[in-house]
């Protein structure tokens, strides 16, 4: 860019329509170019002249995207993409549907990788349907008809394991999407079989009409059926009958966009930017080849092997070598009075230099031997044609006397570079004033529960700061387990077993574990999965022993606060025992938390019984009696949690179970109370974070010291506060 400028400065009358750019890598250098140069003051007039086909057509783009699909593994993160893509995202949105529901559905139902069972079969990965597109699709399909109900089987007495939501009135759109996904599947599933070129045009003129909406306008289909006609005229025209796989076609319409197929669009008056083809090299007064290094040019060549003419060439065949060569050469001739050549022949990473392209080291050469036959001075014109800059465009050398930089921008990076470093600053305290903070209405208890062991996650959320989650990246879903479930994974999959074995829906509980990612598939998670299974179904039936029979659930809320707590508690059938099954051990305080938090409602709403906690220790079962809560007292407790609750939503509060256990266990010994919360702050429990190292944590207390000054008296309060309450209970006061 300031090349450029200074050429502006200092040729007289050069106008923009006179400056010809071009660059081997267009699909890399165009956007970055056109986006560059556009902005900052002065503006450089800059258009590309071309484009290719799959960049511009988004028929194109979806059926290359389709092929490369079907063609590889199909892992969940690319048919995520390949549902976002604008062509796809207008076919679903005209039936009713949303794609981020769609993809949460996806995501839910287990999907990893292959379209199914004998797509993994062909890749040497077993034979078993969980995980594929087709079986979780086929869980999806389950969940309209038989609901969450977990003891669904189908003819062959296969267990269905439905996914299902709550739909509502979106009952009939999500249905008409998920059909749509089941055909769309199904034609993947057939290209996976070997066609011939005519076959293959069919195949994908069936595709065509099915991602794109008979009534959308946006998008021609001309460009594609262009392209599949050529498919059928190899057939046709030159019978050529031979069976083409998917990856063939993928490889064959990648090249067909790539080479052969480009939108030329006219400039008006601007600097056009292309890319190295014939005839592209007009006649200019100022010519710019961009990113003319090594690696990039000339360009290699990476034909497919199938290509005849790359297995066994010719002497008359084209040479892609010497092609490019003669482009640059064409190029060079071009211009009249000024040529710029850019290259990153400096490593951004380890910035050690590379080498330019061959075909700019030798005019360096060139220009330096028709200079002068001195080999001296040859060395001293190479040293002034070839110009070594920073990686850095804010770099200071920029704004010096001897390399101005026409971007004021990046002089403001490199004065701010220049002064002092400022540490940190902390993170928001409270909520700004007149800022809105959600209003609830109802409370479900298990939020309740969740928020009250990280309150710093509300905080953020109330400051619509989102953490990233696992769950996110798609990517971390494309890959099976190999491994037995520990830490937070091993938690999920005991809650699984406890619930399923609680509802007696536990007849096919591996293959469900197996089918929501908490085990691995087959043999393996059979065995991987047996000790956290018997040790869920033992806790259970502690559970049901303690009560002298089943367990009843009872949906229950407490109205005397706002908001209102809703939740479900589990009794015996004479309703005198409140039986609590917790997938932890109570030697945690989250799970001491968790546990005396849900008795604390039940008794609040009038269970106001006994309640037998079944928990886990050592590896097994482990059952505690506590006696029951007193109704005032309970009510009294849960507003207090509720304020709380309130708190975290409107400012940070120094709050989190283990730290805070550990606070009121030192002031109740005379211990000292900064440096058992300093311990217990960076202390890990099987590898899950402490409470001083998870995000959340590390985010919210940023810039300061949690237990500094007035915080740790707030600590200590409110420590105080909680498990003071949590301590008598257990202790049978």
């Amino acid at each position: 860019r300031d090349a450029l400028l200074e050429a502006f400065t200092e040729l007289p009358d050069l106008r923009a329509h006179e400056v010809l750019v071009m660059a081997p890598d267009l699909e890399s250098y165009g956007p970055l170019a056109e986006g560059i140069f556009r902005e900052g003051v002065p503006a450089l007039p800059l258009r590309l002249s071309e484009q290719r086909v799959d960049r511009t057509d988004q028929v194109v783009r979806a059926m290359k995207a389709m092929l490369h699909f079907a063609g590889g593994r199909a892992p969940l993160s690319e048919g995520l993409a390949l549902l976002e893509l604008p062509v796809l995202v207008s076919h679903i949105e005209s039936l009713d549907g949303n794609v981020e529901s769609l993809k949460g559905q996806l995501r839910a139902s287990g999907i990893t990788w292959g379209l199914d069972a004998a797509h993994r079969r062909a890749l040497s990965a077993g034979e078993s349907p969980t995980g594929t597109w087709r079986g979780s699709l086929d869980r999806l399909l389950a969940g309209l008809w038989f609901g969450k109900c977990r003891d669904a089987c189908d003819t062959d007495g296969h267990p269905a394991l439905p996914v299902a939501n709550d739909l509502g009135d979106a009952a009939a759109s999500v249905s008409s999407v998920l059909d749509w996904l089941d055909e769309f599947l199904e034609s993947l599933e057939e290209w996976r079989e070997q066609a011939s070129p005519g076959e293959w045009a069919s195949r994908l003129d069936m595709v065509l009409d099915a991602i794109v909406a008979s009534d959308d306008r946006r998008f021609d289909t001309a460009g594609a059926a262009e392209l599949i006609d050529e498919l059928r005229k190899a057939e046709e025209d030159h019978t050529c009958v031979e069976p083409l796989s998917v990856g063939a076609v993928a490889d064959w319409l990648e090249r067909m966009v790539a080479e052969e197929s480009r939108t030329v669009k006219r400039v008006g008056g601007e600097m056009a930017m292309g890319g190295f083809k014939p005839l592209r090299a007009i006649p200019c007064r100022v010519l710019v080849l961009m990113g003319m290094h090594e690696s990039a040019f000339p360009r290699k060549s990476r034909s497919p092997a199938w290509d005849l003419l790359a297995v066994a060439p010719r002497p008359t065949d084209r040479d892609p070598l010497r092609d490019d060569r003669q482009l640059f050469l064409d190029a060079v001739l071009a211009t009249k009075e000024r040529l710029i050549v850019t290259a990153s022949a400096r490593n951004i990473r380890t910035d050690r230099e590379e080498p330019f392209s061959a075909c700019v080291d030798a005019f360096v050469r060139v220009a330096a031997r028709t200079a002068s036959s001195d080999p001296n001075m040859q060395k001293r014109v190479k040293q002034e044609l070839v110009v070594g800059h920073q990686l850095q465009p804010f770099h200071q050398r920029y704004f010096s006397q001897e390399e101005p930089s026409f971007d004021r921008r990046h002089m403001e990076v490199a004065k701010a570079l220049q002064e002092d470093v400022v540490t940190d600053t902390r993170f928001a305290r409270t909520v700004r004033a007149g800022a809105d903070v959600p209003v609830v209405d109802e409370l479900e208890l298990q939020k309740l529960i969740r928020e009250l062991k990280n309150p710093w996650k509300r905080w953020l959320q109330s400051l619509q700061v989102i953490l990233p989650y696992v769950d996110d990246d798609p990517q971390a879903l494309d890959r099976d387990l190999i491994t037995a479930p520990a830490g937070l994974d091993k938690w999920h999959a005991l809650r699984d077993v406890i619930e399923a074995t609680r509802s007696n829906h536990d007849d096919y509980l591996g293959e469900q574990l197996a089918a929501d990612r908490r085990l691995p598939y087959g043999r393996l998670g059979e065995a991987m999965g047996k000790p956290v299974i018997e040790l869920g179904r033992a806790m259970v039936d502690d559970a049901r022993q303690e009560a002298n029979g089943s367990l009843v659930p009872h949906s229950l809320v407490y109205r005397l606060s706002n908001p209102s707590v809703f939740g479900t508690v589990y009794l015996n059938e004479v309703q005198s025992v409140h039986v609590i099954v917790v997938p932890g051990d109570l030697k945690k305080a989250k799970y001491r938390l968790e546990a005396w938090v849900t008795a604390t409602f039940a008794s609040a709403v009038g269970a106001n019984v006994g309640t037998v906690v079944v928990s886990t220790r050592d590896r097994t079962s482990h059952v505690d009696r506590m006696p029951a809560i007193d109704a005032v007292t309970a009510r009294s407790s849960l507003d207090r949690l509720l304020e709380l609750w309130h708190q975290a939503g409107c400012r940070l509060i120094p709050f989190k179970p283990t730290t805070s256990e550990a606070i009121f266990k030192a002031l109740c010994g005379g211990d000292d109370v900064r440096e058992k919360a300093e311990k217990e702050w960076e202390q890990k429990w099987n590898g899950i974070p402490g409470d001083g190292d998870d995000d959340s944590a590390k985010l919210v207390w940023r810039g300061q010291n949690p237990f500094a000054g007035p915080l740790l008296d707030e600590w200590q309060g409110l420590a105080r506060d909680v498990f003071e309450r949590v301590e008598k209970w257990y202790a049978g006061e």
